[in-house]
């Protein structure tokens, strides 16, 4: 329940490619079909009536490494909810006084969502190198989902944001959740580092890349682009106009192939610069977006 929405509505563009779409995308990736969609803006993320939930935590070590460990986050409000697990944005992990009140999660709580909320490594008290979805990093996550699930924890979907989304990519393409929601995400390596307008996160990746033999792998297996084959067949993308991080031009194309090889996939543009989005306007998001996988049957008891 929210207590208080702002009067004004943020628009943008909602580009919806589903079944009765399918065959003509697949005939002409120039062809767009697009609904305008007002979002309202949410305030104040979880006041009166806000959903009941236990938060609880824990660090798991990571299947054979003795350095890398994992944080994780539950806030669970009911056996029979659905869940999504989040992975912690840039520069922003998940603490334990605020997890469950962050914009995304309060948001997926308020929808009657169940939380887990983990952070990458080198974020929080995860250990071990940042390698955006390193096979270190996706054994520990995949270790966490397994030790969840044998408690009974339900995670049907997974969410990432922004250079998160290619830990995401990796980790959706060996669990078979049901929907994948990526925001402001990187989907071909080589092409960001061409064409980004942010030379300082040029170079944050290439360093993390490295030379030789190796970058070219390292390469590849961060290109969703090349291979999406494995990933859940319900795909949301929201991308901002303005990021000049990653073009908008790089979520279109890859909501094209998606479309093209039978996925059923939604992109939503937003009219923000930049690669960040008001925490208002991302609550109202959050909320559109449960409402269309709750309206997909993505998710159930």
């Amino acid at each position: 329940m929210i207590a208080q929405r702002p009067e004004f509505l943020t628009k943008f563009c909602w580009l919806v490619l589903g079944t009765a779409f399918l065959q003509s995308a697949c005939v002409s990736n120039e062809n767009s079909f697009s609904d305008q969609v007002s979002i309202e803006a949410l305030s104040a993320p979880l006041e009166s009536g806000e959903p009941r939930y236990v938060l609880e935590e824990g660090i798991l070590a990571t299947p054979g490494s003795s350095s890398q460990k994992v944080q994780w986050f539950t806030c669970t409000q009911g056996a029979n909810a659905p869940g999504i697990m989040l992975l912690n944005a840039p520069a922003e992990a998940f603490q334990k006084n605020q997890v469950c009140q962050s914009p995304v999660a309060s948001e997926f709580l308020n929808q009657g969502f169940n939380i887990v909320a983990l952070n990458r490594p080198g974020q929080g008290e995860s250990s071990g190198k940042e390698t955006l979805g390193g096979e270190q990093a996706l054994e520990g996550s995949l270790a966490l989902i397994t030790q969840l699930r044998n408690k009974g924890y339900k995670i049907q979907g997974l969410w990432a944001y922004d250079e998160a989304s290619l830990h995401g990519f990796r980790l959706a393409k060996n669990f078979p959740f049901s929907f994948l929601i990526i925001g402001n995400g990187i989907y071909d390596w080589d092409e960001t580092l061409k064409n980004s307008g942010d030379k300082p996160f040029v170079a944050h990746l290439q360093a993390l890349q490295g030379r030789g033999t190796e970058a070219a792998m390292f390469a590849e297996q961060r290109s969703i682009a090349w291979d999406f084959s494995a990933l859940p067949k319900h795909v949301f993308l929201y991308h901002n106009q303005g990021n000049l991080r990653v073009p908008v031009s790089q979520a279109t194309a890859f909501k094209n192939s998606l479309a093209a090889g039978e996925f059923r996939v939604e992109l939503l543009i937003l009219d923000q610069e930049g690669h960040r989005i008001p925490t208002a306007l991302h609550r109202g998001l959050v909320k559109k977006l449960a409402e269309r996988i709750k309206a997909a049957r993505l998710v159930g008891p």
